[in-house]
């Protein structure tokens, strides 16, 4: 009993720190919190971890007003889950660049939302990350035709290993 005692222990202090760390990346002026207002165009202004009995990310709206990121639209929830990886990548490099390899990560997005999100795609590939993007959906290429037809991403349609 005392072992098994002292392991919880042990493991709740493994969990607050794990906390810690996560709820870095959040709150006012936070990376997540920039790019998610970004990608909004300053809908949401802030996202914060909350470290209460049930541990949940919100957001702040511009009145003020919060939001469990749960009841975010489909759309809104992407964009915020993009902040998030975009962010998190940005620290575990520490100032180094890296890459994102994304599979149909705007999935439910309208046209005005996928073009801010693929503008800020290009915004951080410009400041020297590589993103590796596969989609299904015809309208990320519609998006990125002028920069294809230019050289600026490289495209290349992949044949489906089902069809005959």
């Amino acid at each position: 009993k005392t072992n098994a005692l002292a392991a919880i222990c042990v493991f709740e202090r493994l969990e607050e720190e794990e906390e810690e760390k996560i709820s870095v990346l959040f709150g006012k002026g936070s990376l997540v919190s920039q790019h998610f207002c970004e990608i909004t165009d300053g809908v949401y202004q802030e996202v914060d971890f909350v470290l209460n009995d049930v541990k949940e990310v919100q957001v702040r709206l511009q009145d003020g007003s919060t939001l469990a990121a749960d009841k975010l639209s489909g759309g809104a929830y992407d964009q915020l889950y993009l902040s998030i990886r975009l962010a998190l990548g940005e620290k575990l490099l520490k100032g180094i660049k890296g890459f994102f390899i994304l599979d149909d990560p705007f999935i439910k997005a309208d046209k005005e939302r996928l073009q801010r999100q693929i503008d800020m795609l290009k915004r951080i590939s410009e400041s020297g990350w590589q993103i590796l993007y596969f989609t299904a959906k015809d309208e990320v290429r519609d998006v990125l035709k002028q920069d294809i037809e230019t050289g600026k991403v490289s495209y290349v349609k992949l044949q489906s290993v089902f069809s005959k």
